[in-house]
């Protein structure tokens, strides 16, 4: 076949598709474009929509919306105020915070302690290359009797470079203890390497 006779398919085939797509339109509009487009208008017009003329930076001086309309998230409305905290939530709280300061105060010393060794073990000239001096947030919960069950190092997003090194504090040994607090109590540390 001719690279001629292809140009003419082409062409033709092209000119049918343009004829399809025109003739489509003229059916969904009805025959005629100008009522569709009115009724188009007057349905915006109805619900509040901006004709496609009006320049929407204008704004006319119409009642300003509520400043205190309800907002919803997820279905659920949001309090235009933080909740109210009663005494005994307060001071349950207050009690908290102080239990988690006491333990601090037994549990940081015993990190410290073991800065040494685990700057010796987890920061080696292979996985500190290039970075200076790091601080990790480790985080330790303690049962009512001051036992450790858990214990977590987050590695901080100021220095990806120590994910390797984060990684490695956590696979130590790092046992800590904490006189009995009398309830469950999670606490967060910072240990800065080297």
């Amino acid at each position: 076949m001719a690279i001629r006779d292809r140009g003419v398919i082409v062409a033709g085939s092209v000119g049918l598709s343009l004829a399809l797509l025109a003739g489509m339109a003229w059916w969904l509009t009805g025959g005629d474009a100008a009522p569709a487009r009115a009724r188009r208008g007057e349905a915006a017009a109805q619900v509040g929509i901006a004709a496609a003329g009006q320049d929407s930076a204008r704004r006319d001086d119409a009642a300003p919306e509520p400043a205190s309309a309800p907002r919803f998230i997820l279905g659920r409305e949001v309090p235009t105020t933080p909740p109210e905290i009663d005494d005994e939530a307060k001071a349950a709280r207050d009690a908290y915070v102080a239990l988690q300061a006491s333990v601090v105060r037994d549990v940081a010393p015993q990190l410290e302690a073991r800065r040494g060794a685990l700057r010796q073990r987890c920061w080696t000239a292979e996985l500190a290359a290039g970075l200076e001096q790091t601080s990790f947030k480790v985080s330790a919960g303690f049962d009512a009797d001051g036992k450790q069950t858990e214990l977590g190092v987050e590695t901080p997003a100021t220095a990806p470079g120590a994910r390797d090194i984060g990684q490695c504090l956590r696979e130590q040994q790092i046992e800590l203890s904490a006189t009995a607090p009398g309830q469950v109590v999670t606490i967060d540390l910072s240990l800065v390497l080297p």
